[in-house]
């Protein structure tokens, strides 16, 4: 089977409420596809959670060089989101100020990319700066009203 099919089994469980099944899938595929590919998957689309908690804890400890094609500020934001559900606050709000600082940057470059903007404000709200988070995800619907 391709990641593709596994996304979508895991996703449609995900839907019908039955998160036995979906990390039944996630478990499956783990054993069956490119497990750094497949929990790169699982980290983008938000359904990191799914997996097994040492199997994240291990992908997480890696280093930024072990996901090519991945921008640093979204291993960053992968660890916050991790923080995040597992309670720990001082972690959360220390990746998503890392991420903030790297990507205020980008944004100040490309002031018009909604996907950036959007990861601008996860990495603000997972600083502890939700106020500003707003007001950037308000910024990025603006703009692209606009277009």
């Amino acid at each position: 089977r391709s990641i593709g099919t596994y996304q979508r089994r895991f996703t449609y469980a995900t839907w019908m409420g039955d998160t036995v099944r979906a990390r039944r899938v996630v478990a499956e595929a783990l054993n069956a596809v490119p497990k750094d590919v497949f929990l790169q998957l699982l980290s983008n689309s938000g359904y990191l959670w799914l997996a097994d908690p040492a199997v994240i804890e291990e992908f997480l400890r890696r280093d930024y060089d072990a996901f090519p094609g991945e921008a640093r500020h979204r291993v960053m934001l992968w660890r916050a989101d991790w923080a995040l559900l597992n309670g720990d606050t001082a972690r959360e709000r220390l990746w998503g100020d890392s991420a903030r600082r790297m990507l205020a940057r980008e944004v100040a470059a490309l002031p018009k990319n909604g996907p950036l903007r959007y990861e601008y404000a996860q990495a603000l709200n997972h600083a502890g700066r939700g106020a500003e988070a707003m007001r950037e995800v308000q910024e990025m619907i603006r703009l692209a009203l606009r277009e």
